[in-house]
């Protein structure tokens, strides 16, 4: 594996080495990753063929080891998917050749799908020459921003594990998809069209309204597929994967259920992304920590009662520093306890310029509690900013004692 900013033997810095170059002359890069000797061998092994019939080749290639759900597969039972997400440094700088070569992706990611686009709405995309079709240019170009993003992280593990990329400059070629050898059809069009699909089926799955997912939202599933898979996105998000691994942990399926209650979608979305080399080990923590703060290791932690402890630190809190607080979740616990202690009625009526009566009357416990737990780091800072819009919306603060003006 490379450096950042250190070309990879057996390339010409002035050049580009792609997929389709190394077909043509194959002494330009001897040294072939497993996932690029497969592909040559299929293509000079097999006659030219559709893209469809190539969909196998093209999935495989991009996809293979994402099921069953193993983070550290094998190197020579995996994708560029694998690649990426087991085998290949994240950080660092990607160097000019990559920089240059990303700004070309985009283009002929572009390319190639309103290609197939052409295809799907002609007569041989009718009689199943194409894979899918966009139901409008706005979908059109959603997917393929998400297919773009994860095209570059795998051109990028390709280069930074000592690999030609497999997209090249030149798309005139492009004008009919049809009839292209293999070596096009896997190094330019199969795998883009195939990365494609996998965008539109995971779409569902991962974005509230696929018509208009957020920024962030086309970002994270970029990041997702290119390390995983459209297969992994549906059982992960169906539970699937967390059952089997719970059942095989020794759960009975009433434990399971409950679990995967409590590993709601926005949970499993933010491991999915924030831990996306192994997920369910980000679960497993999880789990472990909620079993840690049941009532009455809670209380002895407070000097509270468990009855306190069930009160004050509700299910959704815990679940809140469980996860929030992954490495420590009862040093949260400690930082909510001094909060709380903090946000007496003298503290809060001198810092409000109220009285400690007006302090006891307008900010209930349960507001304490929330900016203890919300506002961590600085608890009087979220009260303020509270006070000061209700404030604003009301003019001034009423409470049964009568009215409260601004502080100050």
């Amino acid at each position: 594996m490379t450096e950042d900013n250190v070309e990879p033997p057996n390339t010409n810095p002035d050049t580009e080495t792609t997929y389709h170059d190394l077909l043509v002359a194959p002494g330009t890069h001897p040294s072939l990753h497993p996932i690029l000797h497969r592909l040559a061998q299929e293509d000079t092994s097999q006659r030219a063929a559709p893209i469809v019939e190539n969909r196998e080749v093209a999935h495989e290639a991009l996809f293979q080891g994402e099921l069953p759900y193993e983070p550290q597969p094998d190197e020579q039972d995996i994708g560029l998917s694998g690649l990426w997400r087991a085998h290949t440094k994240k950080g660092g700088r990607k160097g000019e050749i990559v920089d240059s070569h990303f700004d070309e992706i985009r283009k002929i990611v572009g390319a190639i799908l309103s290609n197939h686009e052409k295809l799907s709405r002609s007569p041989e995309g009718a009689n199943g020459a194409a894979i899918f079709s966009f139901l409008n240019p706005e979908i059109q170009e959603i997917v393929t921003e998400i297919t773009t993003g994860a095209i570059k992280n795998w051109e990028l593990a390709l280069y930074r594990n000592e690999q030609p990329f497999l997209l090249g400059k030149d798309t005139g070629h492009l004008d009919d998809i049809s009839n292209e050898r293999l070596a096009h059809l896997v190094g330019m069009q199969s795998l883009v069209i195939e990365t494609a699909a996998a965008a539109i089926e995971s779409l569902p799955a991962f974005v509230e309204n696929p018509a208009k997912p957020r920024k962030t939202e086309k970002q994270d599933l970029s990041k997702i597929i290119s390390n995983w898979g459209p297969n992994f996105v549906k059982e992960w998000f169906s539970g699937k994967i967390i059952e089997e691994h719970f059942r095989q942990s020794g759960l009975d399926d009433a434990e399971i259920r409950e679990w995967l209650n409590t590993f709601t979608p926005g949970m499993r979305r933010y491991f999915a992304v924030s831990n996306i080399t192994d997920p369910m080990e980000a679960l497993d923590r999880v789990k472990a920590n909620l079993e840690s703060l049941n009532d009455q290791a809670i209380a002895d932690r407070l000097g509270w009662s468990e009855e306190e402890a069930r009160e004050i630190i509700t299910p959704s809190m815990r679940r809140y520093f469980a996860v929030g607080n992954i490495n420590n979740p009862m040093e949260a616990l400690d930082r909510v306890k001094a909060n709380l202690e903090s946000l007496n009625d003298q503290a809060i009526a001198e810092r409000l310029g109220w009285s400690e009566e007006e302090a006891r009357d307008i900010i209930t416990p349960g507001i304490r509690r929330h900016f203890a737990v919300h506002n961590i780091t600085d608890p009087f800072s979220g009260l303020i900013d509270y006070i000061d819009r209700r404030i604003q919306y009301a003019g001034t603060y009423y409470s049964g004692k009568g009215r409260v003006l601004p502080p100050g």
